[in-house]
């Protein structure tokens, strides 16, 4: 028990300071890597060789040809605090290298046998530095090359609890290998090599960076990467997206820099991940490598031990920099098309009507025009909804009940070019001259349901419909907050909330969702506004267009007549995304004759 006069209040040696700050800088064999490759890094080396054994638990060895140090330099190095990259307030206030902090080899020191050799350009000699931890430094003169040695060895040899805690071998040498390739694509115009005890892991030369992304990620992203350049508002982006097809089901293959600082930034990992919201799968993840480039005074990277977060001084400024040059790119390659808004609401030109027989026929709404059932113009029309040329639909109508005979599963007449089918309400397959399109239909009408309603709500032509019954809904305080943040922009697409402390009650809904559904759909939008953060109305309308899109009961009764389903393809290929549900999932593929023809051997 302590006395109350009792001094409890004592300064700390410096050996035991400086392992304490070690804990904040030095967590695993990877973060000496990154503290002194960037130390390297400053010191204008324009070639770095790095050598880890053990996985750098028994030894790191950086190897750089910079400006190296003086002997008086040398000797302060390792001291806390000391740095040679910031000399006043208004340094710190514009960080412009990369390692600043003045603890990098101090606390490496307390926790490693560190040797370190090095030569200034103004010296005949260089000097080797041995250090220990809680011993006092060794300096010599030996012969060297201009630039600097460091050997970090027995890393937390005195640090049992710490040394103990590191991962396997395979962990601690894969994040090794990940912040190499970090350093190796931020600064393309140094050459890197790197070695796994006498393995050579990779030796770039220094290039342009198409040239290094190829080199360090294989050349299977040489046909899938996009370059990117774009500049608004004073923000500089380049590099390099990738095309869908490069996505990965985790983030390893996302390289994001500022001002040359790799960063980690949820901000605008968001950015970038909504504009392929549309093009990937749900769980994949998007292929970039990009550069920023920000006035130093407008950024604080002073915010974490490791310097891997950052700090803007205009967040939502940066965030729609980054959004607007990625759909931008995203557009000049076709991948997102332009969206222009009309005048009116008018995602197809056909529209479903009745005749005086009570029949089922397609009506052009901009002429009034009926399209026969035998019309040959139909085909016309198509060139506004797919890059081939649409061909004639049959004459024949489709059965509500499909046939088991497979024999009559399409038509014989051989004057039908265009011939459809639906199997179990759920696949339309399209006969064509030279493949079969298969459309999966409920993501199909998920995809022209999620337009319809953004292009409604942006023409200002969304319709609510008042419940004759209001609905009540119960819901966490949490759900009911984000809920109520938000009842204005719900309440632009047809929701009209009463909120009380657990309870919604639902007086107005979307004119085009069915009954059932409404609770789940409030209850869905809720949760997603608690786990996502929508910093634009632009992008919150599309975040509720795609909930009530996937979440309308299809009516199983619709969408089986020939007319209704001329209709679905004609929407869904009149979509600016026709080709994936709004979840990123696909709505069709293509299978070729000649694929078929192999399967079969023919």
């Amino acid at each position: 028990m302590i006395k109350r006069n009792e001094n409890i209040i004592k300064i700390l040696p410096d050996f035991i300071a400086n392992q304490i700050a070690a804990g904040e800088v030095v967590q695993r064999p990877e973060s000496v890597v990154k503290e002194l490759v960037e130390n390297s890094i400053d010191s204008g080396a324009t070639e770095i060789a790095v050598v880890v054994r053990n996985a750098g638990k028994s030894l790191i060895h950086i190897i750089d040809n910079g400006c190296g140090m003086s002997k008086d330099n040398l000797e302060l190095s390792i001291r806390r605090h000391a740095t040679s990259k910031i000399e006043s307030q208004k340094d710190l206030e514009a960080i412009k290298s990369l390692g600043f902090r003045g603890e990098a080899l101090a606390s490496i020191t307390s926790v490693a046998h560190v040797e370190i050799i090095t030569r200034s350009e103004n010296d005949n000699l260089g000097y080797k530095l041995v250090s220990e931890p809680n011993k006092p430094s060794l300096i010599e003169e030996v012969n060297s090359n201009i630039g600097t040695q460091i050997l970090v060895k027995n890393l937390f040899y005195n640090v049992p609890a710490r040394r103990k805690f590191l991962k396997s071998n395979m962990s601690e040498f894969k994040a090794i290998s990940e912040t190499m390739i970090r350093f190796a694509l931020s600064f393309p115009s140094i050459r890197f090599t790197f070695y796994d005890d006498d393995n050579l892991i990779f030796d770039l030369n220094a290039s342009d960076l198409e040239t290094r992304v190829i080199a360090t990620l294989g050349r299977a992203v040489k046909d899938l990467i996009i370059p990117l350049n774009y500049e608004e508002e004073g923000i500089k982006i380049s590099g390099f997206i990738g095309k869908p097809f490069l996505a990965k089901q985790n983030s390893s293959n996302q390289y994001l820099f500022l001002n040359e600082r790799t960063i980690k930034n949820r901000y605008l990992n968001h950015a970038i991940m909504s504009c392929y919201e549309e093009l990937l799968e749900e769980k994949k993840y998007p292929f970039y490598v990009l550069f920023l480039e920000l006035d130093h005074n407008n950024i604080d990277v002073n915010v974490h031990p490791q310097k891997h977060e950052v700090k803007f001084e205009n967040d939502r400024l940066v965030y729609n920099v980054v959004k607007n040059a990625i759909m931008s790119t995203l557009r000049e390659v076709n991948l997102i098309p332009e969206f222009k808004i009309d005048s009116e609401l008018n995602y197809s030109p056909f529209q479903i009507e009745r005749n005086s027989d009570n029949e089922s026929i397609i009506v052009n709404r901009n002429t009034g025009e009926i399209i026969e059932r035998n019309e040959q113009k139909f085909g016309q029309f198509s060139n506004n909804f797919t890059d081939k040329s649409f061909r004639k639909f049959s004459n024949n109508e489709f059965s509500n009940e499909i046939n088991p005979n497979l024999s009559s599963i399409f038509s014989s007449n051989e004057e039908q070019s265009f011939e459809f089918l639906l199997i179990d309400d759920r696949f339309i397959i399209v006969k064509e001259q030279e493949h079969l399109l298969v459309i999966y239909k409920r993501r199909a009408l998920q995809r022209i349901y999620y337009e319809y309603l953004l292009n409604a709500f942006n023409n200002r032509l969304t319709k609510s419909q008042d419940l004759l019954f209001p609905d009540e809904l119960k819901l966490e305080k949490k759900q009911i907050s984000a809920l109520k943040s938000q009842s204005e922009n719900l309440k632009d697409f047809g929701f009209i909330l009463e909120f009380e402390s657990e309870t919604v009650t639902i007086s107005s809904v979307p004119e085009i969702i069915q009954n059932g559904n409404i609770k789940s759909i409030i209850e869905r939008i809720s949760n997603n506004l608690i786990d996502s953060e929508y910093t634009d109305r632009e992008e919150l309308h599309e975040f509720i267009a795609k909930i009530i899109a996937i979440s309308i009961n299809l009516n199983t009764a619709e969408n089986k007549t020939k007319i209704e389903l001329k209709k679905l393809y004609l929407d869904l290929f009149n979509c600016q995304n026709p080709y994936h549900s709004p979840t990123g999932k696909l709505t069709s593929f293509t299978i070729s004759y000649s694929e078929l023809e192999k399967k079969f051997r023919l």
